[in-house]
């Protein structure tokens, strides 16, 4: 965002300090100066000085932050241990918010940016009792736990916490119809008799390009063998 000063007043040289860091000595007390994303406030100071006194000025940011809904996951907030979960968080409607009863609840996923801005999204998954996080990739198979990166889609293998996906993954489809085919992929474990819910903690945070962000956490139970 690009403003511009000019100073009435008393006499040259000003000193201007905008706020962020930047400053500047001007002897007509006309400069401009642009405050770049990401914003770490609403709100920037002006300082202006010189030998006779001084001035202030308030720059607002106007930047909504953007507003995050839920996970998508068509097999609800459940899995099994090194699973294949797709983690949608796109914004779109599901259901129907007039038709009768018999038709899904109408609920929203995914994030929305008020002002159009792009989103980034950063993971950190860890299960009850422990810090270590499991990992997250990108759809080119990139782990991107802690990093605030863009995209519609993010996979998830509960329990796996390495750099690379459990087994490279590729889409020659559309997503959607990917994710309702999740249950039938083959599983490199077998659930034994001893297997148990434990809980894990989702902590996401959306922001936006501008810096403004929303936090989403929520809880998923994920079954683990115990052998």
């Amino acid at each position: 965002m690009r403003v511009g000063v000019r100073c009435s007043g008393g006499q040259g040289p000003y000193t201007i300090d905008f706020g962020d860091g930047a400053s500047l000595l001007s002897a007509s007390g006309v400069a401009e100066h642009v405050y770049a994303p990401p914003f770490d406030r609403d709100e920037y100071n002006i300082r202006v000085t010189c030998d006779s006194g001084e001035g202030h000025a308030t720059v607002s940011i106007e930047n909504r932050p953007p507003v995050f809904y839920g996970i998508f996951n068509v097999l609800g907030e459940q899995a099994d241990e090194k699973e294949m979960v797709i983690l949608q968080v796109n914004f779109f409607a599901k259901g129907c918010p007039d038709c009768p009863d018999s038709c899904d609840p109408y609920t929203l996923y995914g994030g929305f940016d008020p002002d159009g801005d792009i989103l980034y999204y950063e993971w950190r998954i860890t299960r009850e009792g422990t810090a270590e996080e499991d990992s997250v990739f990108d759809l080119a198979g990139n782990r991107v736990n802690g990093q605030a990166v863009a995209g519609d889609y993010f996979i998830w293998f509960p329990m796996w916490r390495e750099r690379n996906p459990l087994f490279p993954f590729g889409f020659d489809r559309g997503l959607e119809s990917r994710s309702a085919a999740v249950s039938a992929l083959d599983k490199e474990h077998v659930v034994s008799p001893k297997a148990n819910y434990y809980t894990y903690t989702i902590n996401l945070t959306v922001s936006d390009y501008c810096g403004a962000a929303d936090t989403y956490v929520t809880e998923w139970e994920i079954l683990e063998n115990d052998n």
